[in-house]
């Protein structure tokens, strides 16, 4: 309740300030994996790691709670080469226990069957999704920085879990802009190593350490 109370006064807030013309604040939809109880790995573009991030809300049993960035990286390891990394940890109050899932620290093949868990956000519906997929070959990127699956994410799903087994093996982070059925996620071995020895597993359920979570950005 005082999470929601909190939520109502920062987005009051930030009405009057556009109103006044002097802010516009948008609001930034994608998706998160817990990894343990308290804290959640997503990409840099859903937790909006700039000075114009303003708050980050998850939702949890439908409920506003607000997170703040613990970390983030923006890395370009080659840019000729398109070697690009680009993810953040966010963490919620010690208060709200999350669930969180086993990520999984080995190699993805290519044709390996997976699924892949995100939320679709219609006006105001919210509506959690998974739908099967496949691992194919690509060279956009490097192997070992990001690897391709044979869809196309829908709007929501940057940072949604790419899981097998119940254990997430990657998360997804954007589509291909030069081939219209061709995503790209980053693989269970690159998050561990992100997240370090953090992960705490309490449920083999993707369906519930996946939560939505909100950026509120300003601006010009």
């Amino acid at each position: 309740m005082k999470h929601t109370i909190i939520l109502i006064i920062g987005i009051l807030a930030t009405f009057l300030f556009a109103e006044t013309g002097k802010h516009k604040i948008t609001k930034v939809y994608g998706t998160g994996i817990a990894f343990n109880e308290h804290y959640i790995v997503t990409t840099g573009n859903v937790a909006r790691h700039s000075e114009k991030l303003d708050s980050i809300v998850v939702m949890v049993n439908g409920l506003p709670i607000i997170a703040r960035l613990e970390h983030s990286a923006d890395t370009v390891l080659d840019r000729a080469k398109n070697e690009y990394m680009n993810m953040a940890i966010i963490q919620v109050d010690n208060k709200v226990l999350l669930n969180a899932c086993k990520i999984e620290y080995r190699l993805v093949t290519t044709g390996e069957p997976v699924t892949v868990t995100g939320f679709l956000q219609e006006d105001s519906k919210l509506q959690i999704k998974s739908f099967p997929a496949k691992v194919v070959a690509d060279s956009t990127f490097p192997e070992y920085v990001a690897r391709a699956l044979n869809v196309r994410t829908p709007g929501g799903f940057s940072g949604a879990a790419i899981s097998s087994h119940g254990k997430v093996i990657g998360m997804s982070f954007g589509n291909s802009t030069r081939k219209s059925d061709i995503s790209f996620f980053y693989d269970g071995m690159l998050l561990s190593e992100y997240i370090r020895s953090q992960n705490r597993p309490t449920t083999a359920d993707i369906s519930k350490c996946t939560y939505q979570v909100r950026s509120y950005v300003t601006v010009e």
